[in-house]
């Protein structure tokens, strides 16, 4: 097993049957594999969609299905669909395109759909889009894991005022591998430089145990490696550990496992 950080008429995806809007282009690709979330395997009710690798700027979705829960595991049966030639619009993928993957997690769901899709939303990049007419994309397999992580912790109430934040300042986070042994990449693309980021580190009781300080940074991706250790580098138990990554115009939080 392996971990990885529908040609058809045009119709136009529900917002009552789907959790996210998508048209069916004549050029497709098809990706199977297993969903997580946290490690965990993601719930019945959650969706992944596709998106170009221009997301979040370019907000055009590519594909989308609901998982498949069966004996515990959440599996992806999905068509990612292409640029149809004969429209003069960009609606789908272009041949060799990056597409990322996002987890539409269910349990979010308050009042509005909208709002419970951006409060925690969690993306992973992938390579190598093509169009296979429908047929699988080489090295999708079923038994492949899409391990999502809860990036952003939101309340309704400060979403709005907090995705416009971040949509200014910070595109994606997440960290790789996770779980992790011993040690983990934090990586994050900023869209504008920043000279001071720190990432604090705290355990399940809140205690801050490692610092990581960055100065200086230019725009586009970066990454922080954290070893397993704490401030006084003696390296940390197995558990759950919660991170900030923070500037000042931004905070942005996510969750990560170690595992001994």
């Amino acid at each position: 097993m392996k971990t990885l950080i529908f040609s058809s008429i045009l119709f136009l995806i529900s917002l009552l049957n789907a959790q996210f809007y998508f048209s069916p282009t004549p050029a497709s690709g098809l990706i199977y594999g297993q969903a997580q979330l946290n490690g965990l395997a993601a719930d019945d009710g959650d969706w992944v969609g596709a998106f170009r690798a221009t997301y979040p700027a370019d907000t055009l979705c590519v594909g989308a299905s609901k998982l498949i829960i069966n004996g515990g595991i959440a599996y992806m049966n999905m068509q990612i669909y292409g640029d149809d030639p004969s429209t003069p619009e960009i609606d789908g993928m272009v041949s060799g395109e990056d597409f990322i993957l996002v987890l539409w997690d269910s349990s979010l769901a308050v009042s509005a759909i909208n709002d419970a899709y951006f409060s925690e939303q969690s993306t992973i990049t992938h390579a190598g889009w093509t169009n296979t007419n429908g047929a699988p994309l080489p090295g999708y397999e079923v038994d492949s894991i899409y391990n999502f992580i809860s990036l952003i912790d939101l309340s309704v109430d400060d979403n709005e005022k907090q995705k416009s934040i971040l949509s200014d300042q910070i595109s994606f986070h997440y960290n790789y591998p996770n779980p992790f042994n011993p040690a983990t990449n934090i990586f994050f693309n900023l869209r504008k430089p920043a000279s001071k980021i720190k990432i604090n580190i705290f355990d399940i009781f809140g205690r801050n145990i490692k610092q990581l300080t960055v100065e200086n940074i230019t725009s586009g991706q970066q990454v922080v490696n954290w070893d397993g250790k704490n401030n006084i580098g003696i390296k940390v138990p197995s558990g759950l550990y919660f991170y900030d990554i923070t500037s000042e115009s931004f905070t942005a939080k996510g969750k990560m496992t170690l595992l001994k």
